[in-house]
């Protein structure tokens, strides 16, 4: 994990966890306010604060009706699989989005997450703002390739002038 995470990217960490533990992908969006995330997880909007742990996002969801596997304690179990399925890639672009989300402000100081989001189509979209201009990064979650510093590469797009180009993970 990157020395500079944010704390909703330590967040974004928590809940891949919580992700990782369900046997199909459940968490659709995730918006993002100053100090909590409204999170979409089975259709049902949940409003989540950064400082929540992956226990405390499940109890967060349970309260609310949304039965979730409890996810495990401590760093991803076992190896990724050789397969690497929709969910799998989701799972870790996730992970990705938050272990390195330090370095979206190399671009710009101002950089954040705003959502992301995972469409029926096998795409994710993640969208990125500096407050005054917004742009919305594309990642196949169909490609069996893992997302691999992602931030960075939205980071180094949003610095260049014109339509970004589609980040691929």
């Amino acid at each position: 994990m990157s020395t500079d995470i944010t704390p909703a990217g330590r967040f974004l960490c928590e809940l891949s966890q919580v992700e990782r533990a369900q046997p199909r992908a459940t968490v659709s969006r995730i918006a993002f306010g100053d100090a909590y995330a409204a999170v979409t997880i089975d259709g049902q909007d949940i409003v989540v604060p950064f400082s929540c742990d992956r226990t405390a996002i499940v109890e967060r969801s349970q309260a609310q009706g949304i039965a979730l596997h409890p996810p495990a304690v401590g760093e991803a179990d076992g190896p990724i699989p050789a397969e690497i399925d929709e969910h799998t890639k989701w799972v870790e672009l996730l992970d990705d989005l938050g272990s390195y989300s330090g370095h979206l402000n190399h671009a710009d100081p101002d950089l954040t997450l705003e959502a992301i989001g995972r469409r029926v189509d096998g795409v994710a979209v993640v969208e990125a703002s500096n407050g005054r201009t917004s742009l919305h990064f594309t990642i196949n979650l169909r490609d069996g390739e893992l997302p691999v510093a992602v931030p960075v590469d939205i980071a180094a797009d949003f610095g260049m002038p014109g339509t970004p180009r589609k980040v691929t993970g």
